[in-house]
């Protein structure tokens, strides 16, 4: 089941967070840095972030549940002067739970949420698991960025959606 997420779920976003971080992230980010980036993965910070979300008609944060238990999150915000309209800011289901759909379904929640959007761009670390995603849903990669994490800077690339994927993934 695909729902607007609650401040209750927030201890089983921040798990998610740690879990999939490292399944995804291990090696291909200095493991020092990647520790102390998810130290701040706290119940109490994602339900400050819930409540944010909950709060603003420029972001939203869904979840999937699955036999009573989180599996994966995803939230996205409306941005200001930029080239897209909406930014998916994160993505994240547990590992043993890749392949079932519950990917594509919070992307269409938000999209859903977010009707009027026409494009959308995602952000994604060079040589992620999750680049085939992606593609596979009609992103196209238009975009390479640095970005800092630590003290390294690492290469991300942007996926873009446009209208005509966009209303694809709607139906």
């Amino acid at each position: 089941m695909i729902r607007e997420a609650k401040v209750d779920d927030a201890a089983a976003c921040a798990n998610i967070k740690i879990v999939t971080w490292r399944y995804a992230y291990t090696g291909m980010i200095e493991q020092s840095v990647l520790d102390a980036l998810l130290e701040r993965q706290t119940e109490e910070r994602w339900s400050q972030m819930i409540i944010s979300f909950s709060e603003s008609d420029r972001s939203a944060c869904y979840v999937v549940e699955e036999a009573g238990k989180i599996v994966g999150y995803c939230f996205a915000g409306l941005l200001d002067a930029s080239n897209w309209e909406l930014d998916l800011a994160a993505i994240y289901i547990l590992p043993e739970y890749h392949g079932r759909g519950f990917g594509k379904q919070l992307i269409q929640a938000i999209l859903r949420h977010f009707s009027e959007v026409r494009s959308m761009i995602v952000w994604v670390l060079k040589d992620n698991k999750a680049e085939e995603f992606y593609t596979k849903l009609g992103g196209v990669k238009v975009e390479s960025k640095l970005e800092r994490i630590g003290d390294q800077e690492y290469l991300l690339h942007g996926y873009e959606y446009d209208q005509v994927v966009l209303n694809k993934l709607r139906d």
